[in-house]
Formats: C-alpha cells, sequence, structure tokens
C-alpha cells in the first residue's frame, strides 16, 4: 500500500470512529433521559458510547429492538438503526487503530534492529572497482557490523552476476539516475527504495568522474533534511580538471558557510601506490644500509619510472613528497614513455611555471626556490628496442638508480621490461616495483620467487587497491586526522572534553578538501621520519615538548609557547646547537615547498603579500633562510614531524 492511499484510509476510519461516538452518545441521551441526576446522566451515556466500541455497549440490540417498538416515531427508529450500524463500526475502528500502533512500533523495532545491525551503503557504478568492492564474502565491516548494500548502476549486470550479488544481499537497482532527476515524483519514489532515511555512506565509483560530481551534486540539489548532514560522500576521480571542479565546489561552500555533505575524493591509482610505498619505501636501498648511509642528507633519490599514464604520474607526485630525507638530499627521477610528449605536456598542468621550472625535457625546482634540488628528466623510448639499454647507462651513468617502477600496463612488455633492467642493473641492491594486475599467476609466481626476484615487489593490483571496510571505517585517513589535531592545537583551544579521536574526526569533518590533502602527505612522509628519527631520544623530545618543554608544552590539549616567533627561528636555524631540532625543520619546510608546488601553487612576489586562495600563490614558498628571516610566525610548525613522532612513543 502507498504512503498516500494508507494516509488517506487512516482520516476515513478516523471520520468512522467519531461519527460512531457522536451516534452512540446521541442515542444513550435519549436512552437514559430518565436518570434525574445530571452527573449520572452524563456518565451513563458516556460508559455506553465508550463500551460500544469494544463490543460490548450497556444497550444491548434486545434492548434496542423493544425501545424502538415502544416509540414509534420515526425519528426514534432511524436514530435506532443508526445505533445499531454504529455498534458495529466502532469496534472496527478500535481494531484498527490498535493495527496501526502495532505497525507503526513494529516498523520502529525493525528500523532500530537494521540500523544496529546493518551499515547501510548507496554504490553508484558496476565495474572492476566496484566489482572489487562487493568481493567479500558475507560484506562484513567486523564482528558486529554487516553492511546492507543498494547498487546503482545503468550498466546491465548477467544473471550469474545478479545471483551472486542478491546471495550476499545486495539490492539492486538497475537505474540511471541522472536521467529521472527532473520527475519529482519518480525521484521520491527511489530514494524511498535506497532506504535514503537509513544510509550512511554513498560511494559514487562511476568510470566517469563528471557523472560522479554529476551525482553528488544531484544530492545536494534535493531535500533530505537532517540526514544530509549525516551521509557521507565517497567520490572517484581520477581527472585532474574534474577533481578541482569538486574540490572548488565543496570548499567554496564550506568556506561560506553553506551545508555540504561531507565528502572524500578517492583516486584508484593514488591509493594504489600509498599501498606501494608503504610496503616498499622510496628509501629501503638506504634503509637497509643505514650503518653505510647514517646521514639521511646522503639518502639521494634516483627513481627511474617506466610508463607515464596515471599510474607513472602518481608515483612520481608522491615521489615528490616522500623522497625528502633531508634539507639538501639530490631527488633525480627519470621518466621514459613511448609517448612522452603528450604525457610531459598534460602532467605541466600540475606545476605553477612561476615556481617550477618546465623545459622541453625537463621539470625542475631549484635551490633559490626551495632547499636542496629537485628535478625530472624526460626522455621518449620504446622500452622494447636495442637503444633501451644504451638509454639507461645514460640516465645512470652520473648516480645508480635506488628506485625502479616499471608501470606500463601490457604485463607483456612490463615483465620485457624487468628482464632488460635486471640484466642491466643486476648488482644493485635498488628495489623494483611493477605493475602486473592482469597476471595474477605470474604477480603471485614473481612475489614468491625469493632467489631470481628478491627485491621485486608487485604493485597492488585495483582490486586490492581499496576494500569496503577501508573506505567506510576511514582506516586510510586515521593518521592524517592525528596530523591535523595536533596541527589545529597549536592555535585552537579545546573548551570541550571529548575523547581525542573523536575531536579529531570533527575537526577533519569541517577541512577544505586541499587541507585534507596536506595531512595526508605529512602523515604519509611520517613513515619516512620514523626512520630517519630513530636516534633521537625520548628524553630529548621530553626537554623541547615535555611538561616543561624548551620549546613548546602541553596543557588542557593546547600548545604553549615558550619562545617568541624569532626566537622559535633562531633555535630552528642553529644548526651548531640544535641541529636536530634544525635538521627536521629545514626538511619539513623544503617536503612542504614541495607538495604544495605538485598541488599547483607558487610563490607571491613579496614576502609582505598575503596567501592567494584563488591564484595560487603563497609567501612561504621559498627556503627556509627566507622563511625564517622574513617570515618567523610560520616557523614553529615545521616542528610537526618532531612533536607526531613523541605522541607516537608516547601511546606505544
Amino acid at each position: 500500500m502507498n504512503k498516500k492511499l494508507s494516509e488517506q484510509m487512516g482520516k476515513a476510519l478516523l471520520g468512522l470512529a467519531v461519527l460512531s461516538f457522536v451516534v452512540t452518545f446521541s442515542y444513550g441521551m435519549i436512552y437514559y433521559r430518565a436518570i434525574e441526576n445530571d452527573f449520572f446522566y452524563f456518565l451513563t451515556v458516556l460508559q455506553n458510547s465508550i463500551k460500544a466500541f469494544t463490543f460490548k455497549a450497556n444497550i444491548s440490540f434486545g434492548d434496542l429492538a423493544k425501545y424502538i417498538a415502544e416509540n414509534e416515531g420515526w425519528g426514534y427508529k432511524v436514530l435506532g438503526y443508526s445505533y445499531g450500524v454504529a455498534c458495529f463500526t466502532a469496534p472496527y475502528c478500535t481494531l484498527s487503530f490498535c493495527y496501526k500502533i502495532i505497525q507503526k512500533f513494529t516498523k520502529l523495532r525493525l528500523a532500530i534492529f537494521r540500523h544496529k545491525k546493518y551499515w547501510h551503503v548507496i554504490i553508484f557504478g558496476y565495474n572492476t572497482e566496484v566489482k572489487a568492492l562487493l568481493s567479500s564474502e558475507d560484506l562484513k565491516l567486523d564482528d558486529e557490523s554487516k553492511c546492507k548494500i543498494h547498487l546503482v548502476t545503468a550498466e546491465s549486470i548477467s544473471d550469474k552476476e545478479t545471483a551472486d550479488l542478491i546471495k550476499k544481499g545486495v539490492v539492486i537497482h538497475n537505474v540511471d539516475i541522472l536521467s529521472i532527476q527532473n520527475d519529482p515524483k519518480q525521484v521520491s519514489y527511489f530514494l524511498r527504495q535506497l532506504e535514503v532515511d537509513l544510509v550512511q555512506d554513498i560511494i559514487l565509483f562511476e568510470e566517469s568522474s563528471s557523472r560522479n560530481f554529476s551525482i553528488y551534486h544531484f544530492f545536494h540539489s534535493i531535500e533530505l533534511g537532517e540526514r544530509n548532514d549525516q551521509i557521507k560522500f565517497f567520490c572517484r576521480c581520477e581527472d585532474d580538471g574534474i577533481r578541482k571542479i569538486i574540490e572548488d565546489y565543496h570548499d567554496t561552500k564550506l568556506k561560506s558557510g553553506k551545508f555540504v555533505s561531507d565528502l572524500e575524493i578517492v583516486s584508484i591509482p593514488e591509493l594504489r601506490i600509498r599501498k606501494l610505498l608503504d610496503a616498499c619505501p622510496l628509501q629501503k636501498y638506504y634503509m637497509e644500509q643505514q650503518d653505510r648511509y647514517p646521514d639521511p642528507n646522503d639518502w639521494n633519490l634516483h627513481l627511474l619510472i617506466i610508463g607515464f599514464g596515471k599510474l607513472g604520474q602518481q608515483l612520481l607526485l608522491q615521489a615528490m613528497n616522500m623522497g625528502v630525507t633531508g634539507s639538501n638530499n639530490d631527488i633525480v627521477i627519470d621518466i621514459i614513455d613511448n609517448d612522452i610528449e603528450k604525457q610531459k605536456s598534460i602532467f605541466e598542468n600540475h606545476f605553477n611555471e612561476k615556481y617550477v621550472s618546465i623545459q622541453d625535457q625537463e621539470i625542475s625546482i631549484g635551490s633559490d626556490k626551495a632547499d636542496g634540488t629537485l628535478t625530472f628528466r624526460f626522455r621518449k623510448m620504446d622500452i622494447r628496442y636495442k637503444k633501451f639499454q644504451e638509454q639507461l647507462r645514460e640516465l645512470g651513468a652520473e648516480n645508480r638508480f635506488t628506485y625502479i617502477a616499471i608501470c606500463v600496463e601490457d604485463p607483456d612488455v612490463s615483465l620485457h621490461c624487468l628482464t632488460e633492467v635486471k640484466r642491466y642493473m643486476d648488482n644493485t641492491k635498488a628495489p623494483y616495483a611493477i605493475r602486473m594486475e592482469l597476471d595474477q599467476i605470474m604477480e603471485k609466481y614473481i612475489n614468491g620467487n625469493d632467489d631470481t626476484y628478491a627485491n621485486v615487489v608487485a604493485i597492488e593490483s585495483t582490486c586490492n587497491a581499496v576494500s569496503l571496510s577501508d573506505l567506510i571505517q576511514e582506516k586510510i585517513d586515521s593518521d592524517a586526522k592525528l596530523f591535523n589535531h595536533i596541527y589545529n592545537s597549536f592555535a585552537i583551544p579545546k573548551e570541550d572534553k571529548q575523547d581525542e579521536k573523536q575531536t579529531a574526526a570533527e575537526e577533519w569533518r569541517h577541512l577544505t578538501l586541499f587541507r585534507r590533502n596536506a595531512s595526508r602527505a605529512i602523515s604519509q612522509h611520517a613513515k619516512v621520519n620514523h626512520a630517519i628519527m630513530k636516534n633521537i631520544s625520548d628524553e630529548d623530545l621530553e626537554k623541547w615538548f615535555g611538561k616543561d618543554g624548551m620549546l613548546l608544552r602541553q596543557e588542557n590539549g593546547e600548545w604553549k609557547y615558550n619562545l617568541s616567533d624569532e626566537a622559535f627561528a633562531r633555535i630552528q636555524s642553529d644548526t651548531d646547537n640544535y641541529k636536530v631540532i634544525s635538521e627536521v625543520s629545514r626538511m619539513e619546510h623544503r617536503r612542504w615547498c614541495y607538495f604544495t608546488a605538485a598541488c599547483g601553487w607558487g610563490a607571491t612576489q613579496s614576502f609582505k603579500a598575503e596567501k592567494d586562495d584563488i591564484h595560487l600563490e603563497n609567501p612561504c614558498l621559498c627556503t627556509w633562510d627566507d622563511l625564517a628571516k622574513n617570515l618567523p610566525a610560520y616557523c614553529k610548525y615545521d616542528l610537526m614531524p618532531l612533536l607526531y613522532e613523541k605522541k607516537i612513543r608516547g601511546e606505544k
């Protein structure tokens, strides 16, 4: 029964109940008029009317027939017969009312039960990535929570796949939601089918980034009441142009104070590279030989990327952040691709040419823009040609390769490339990363062969890059939220005493997407910092940031400064007396400059200029010495890696 018909029937039953009461009360007034006491007269009439709704009226049908026979007037007959009908309708009104109460109570109990037992999720799209999300046998998040999935797709699904999904409890909706968005009735009906009143997460994983944004925008255009603030969106986007549009839409609304649902942009290539660098860091070559290379400033990164599609480009961007191990370690990245002109031309859009030097075969950030040097060298070559080995010798002549990533899509070409590179670099201890998701048997063989392929690791396949529980339980960004919480504690007092993790989550909810990306970048780099800072003693960290810390002390969840901005800058710049503090600060500022440059930012023309979010200009994009001299108020934020290290050690 639809909602409108149910409402109409409810009104009809209410009207019938009122009419039955009026009739029984009216007849009772006539029947009991012989009672002289007004009080008891009224109570007797009322009692009869109430009992009529329970099949037990005081005036029986026998009494009614006798009364009509004794009073021959037509008015008595009409009212008498009406009373007889009312005595039948009144109890059924009671039963209907009880049924309604039981129905509403049952729905409430079911809603509470379903809400506790299930985590309600809507997924848009049906492709390789969505199949991977739904690959779990029982779709459980943990021992207590199980997902109830609504799958929405305009694509056809085979009978076998449909049967498998139904067995898992997935509800399939074969509809294009954008095609019905202008029909309010269809939209309203469709939202009820999706159980939007119970949903917690909406995952937009269509192949098209623009479609995902359109669906996200659609949900903002309809009125969901308070549910809008309770739903989190995950929007897949691997197109840089569309990503900027989505970020601008979300961040503009957030900054203006207008409502916007919580949103995370998901890039599958980015997640794959993050998992790769977690399993096999860019510094693995040096980490395994730290006795030989004790100073992280000597950990010069020479990365070779073969294949410059989305995966290779994502590795390069993350290497700009993760490759920094000191204030001056060299970072050189060589890129080889058969269509390098096209790929490089597209990739250049990431950078501001006023800050980043862009030339025909090279992109670089000079030591006058940030500490150290960063250089990308681009070469065109079909790796199946004999000249490929000559090119390897040319590129590796000056500095040995310390990391090799084969990001070619074709698995046959990837394997050919691996054998050629290993033959040229057979004696090196540099790790190899290879893309092999299209040939899982060969991938398992390589991972399991510790003789020939001991230093080779397969890049996580698309299917393994992200799981449903990773997204919903937000495991991916847990470290980033903690970093943001520490950063906020520099300036924001905590008036409430909520659990720290909850506070960090609430702060994350109100962050712009750019700030979230910045927190992700520094949290990922923390793994590198941890390896670098393992020789820093707990006593030193306590001396700097403890209860009576020389630099900072924490009180009630807020950092208190013991020094002026200028004094902070002097200590952080003092390489003689505060070598560790100075080196970590310089390294962190350099890392931040590279990350910010990768997001398209450039430096302002003057240090007195304000940060410009529209033209993407920031006065802090400079060398450490220029920052300490001209903008000392910002130097203390480069202590973040040390603060996080203290936090992690304290928890352990």
